[in-house]
């Protein structure tokens, strides 16, 4: 029987994989890295969720010295 543990043991050093309920839809198995703090959704999941375009908002931040297969973070 495998139980669910009440803490991370060792934060940011393993990958962890939740199922959270958002806006009454269940996510299946999203990955929590603690990594670089770039968040990426994918309009699909938009459209799962039933957030429309509307209610998006631009960031006043942007992002940069993203390269496919480096890392930059600490």
């Amino acid at each position: 029987m495998m139980t669910t543990p009440d803490r991370v043991v060792a934060p940011s050093v393993y990958p962890l994989v939740v199922d959270p309920i958002i806006i009454n839809t269940r996510l299946l198995k999203l990955l929590m890295d603690g990594g670089c703090s770039l968040n990426i959704i994918y309009l699909e999941t938009l459209d799962l969720l039933g957030i429309e375009r509307a209610q998006l908002q631009p960031s006043a931040g942007g992002f940069h010295s993203v390269v496919p297969g480096r890392k930059h973070c600490q």
